[in-house]
């Protein structure tokens, strides 16, 4: 019986090449074909599907701000409050109304002003004269809240005032036994939402728990009184009839009566929920187009479909959408009315400046009846601002700026008017990180 004998070893060594080699070289073949639509993103994104109109997106949808009632703030019984109007300049009253930007601690600047603007030190329900003062805490803060004590001076809770008075009630929260850390006591468990934001924002803030260390009963006691919004009424010298003075900002299009105290506290600029999601759905958009123009090359159409292939097309789709590209196309589709119609307020410096805005929206009221001038603070990166309807006083004293107040008073006898007084500050070698 015949056998045959099997191939010599060169052979199959030979033969095992040869198919390690086909291997490599079909993978290659197929990886190279994939990196060759990286060529094929169109470079004009005027895509016909990009000109047809587009139908109603999460942009058009109904949106509001302000127009709802919200929880009340604990421990700040009174978010608006009102000046008697027995202090309110008039021509024929002889007062004067002075409002202090930041002032930071900074004690020294604050008398400064103070003594350069002849400051009569009676308190104001005896004297002719009333002063308003914004952001008190900083290197000296005990000193600056005893010279608000004996003028009788109205102020306007800050974030960092309510940082502080949140920090004193996390710190009269009741601690009960952690049976699963080893019977560590720990905080109670918290009610409602308000106080467990209490606790995970402030436990850990050194800077707070320092400043609520050097602060006696009485000055929190101040500081808890303090409004987050303060009316001054119709204060003539304005292009407003009303003046109202917070410490970061007022959200245009709402009442005083309907603003977040969060954010009159602590917002810095405004975002515009339209617009984002118009800007987002812009990039979609121009994504889906350039996937599509990848799948209809041909390069694509002689590849086997698959989930890898289909992911490679979506990434280069989205890789070859430049920022250029989305902003020309949110240009198109934008609706510049509606999209701004409602602003959110943010603590970001990165959005729209809202002082322009609200003098823009004051400017557009029906009457004068219905303007309102704002004083606040809070922003020392934009400084000073001098506006129709809104002055910004935050002139960055405690990093070595300036110190800020706005005058409003009758000058011998004639109208009564408003200018900006300053002093020059030393920055402190050392003081808490605001």
């Amino acid at each position: 019986m015949a056998c045959i004998a099997p191939p010599p070893a060169r052979y199959r060594r030979a033969l095992l090449v040869s198919l390690v080699v086909f291997i490599v070289l079909t993978i290659a073949l197929g990886y190279t074909r994939l990196l060759s639509l990286d060529n094929l993103l169109p470079t004009d994104m005027h895509i016909p599907m990009l000109q047809k109109p587009r139908g109603r997106t999460g942009a058009d949808r109904p949106m509001s701000y302000g127009e709802t009632a919200r929880p009340p703030f604990k421990d700040l019984p009174h978010p608006l409050a009102t000046l008697d109007a027995a202090l309110v300049p008039a021509a024929d009253n002889n007062r004067r109304l002075i409002i202090i930007g930041d002032v930071h601690g900074m004690l020294a600047p604050l008398e400064a002003l103070l003594k350069k603007l002849n400051h009569n030190a009676a308190p104001v329900s005896k004297g002719a004269e009333s002063a308003v003062y914004d952001d008190h805490l900083g290197p000296d803060t005990p000193g600056v809240i005893d010279l608000l004590l004996r003028h009788n001076a109205s102020a306007v809770r800050g974030n960092h005032e309510d940082r502080v008075l949140l920090t004193r009630a996390d710190r009269a929260t009741p601690r009960v036994a952690d049976e699963s850390a080893g019977g560590d006591e720990g905080p109670a468990a918290p009610d409602n939402l308000e106080q467990q934001h209490v606790i995970s924002s402030n436990r850990g803030n050194k800077a707070d728990h320092d400043t609520l260390r050097s602060l006696s009963a009485a000055h929190l006691d101040y500081l808890a009184s303090l409004p987050a919004i303060l009316d001054l009424g119709p204060v003539p010298g304005f292009a407003a009839r009303r003046l109202v003075a917070a410490h970061a900002g007022l959200v245009p299009g709402v009442a005083p009566e309907k603003q977040d105290p969060w954010a009159a506290m602590n917002m810095r600029t405004l975002t515009y929920p339209a617009e984002t999601l118009r800007r987002a759905d812009a990039r979609k958009t121009l994504v889906r187009a350039a996937a599509d123009a990848l799948r209809a090359s041909p390069a694509y159409r002689k590849l086997k479909d698959s989930s890898k292939l289909q992911d490679k097309i979506e990434t280069e789709a989205r890789a070859g959408v430049t920022d250029a590209m989305v902003e020309n196309e949110f240009a198109r589709t934008r609706k510049p009315d509606a999209d701004r119609r409602v602003a959110v307020p943010s603590e970001a410096h990165d959005g729209h400046a809202w002082a322009p805005v609200w003098d823009a929206v004051q400017k557009r009221a029906e009457t004068g009846e219905g303007r309102i001038a704002v004083v606040y603070g809070h922003d020392a990166k934009r400084g000073l601002h001098v506006g129709e309807y809104a002055f910004g006083l935050d002139s960055g004293c405690v990093r070595g700026g300036k110190l800020s107040a706005l005058v409003v008073a009758a000058r011998e006898g004639g109208p009564v008017e408003h200018h900006i007084v300053q002093v020059d500050c030393e920055k402190p070698d050392k003081r808490r990180e605001l």
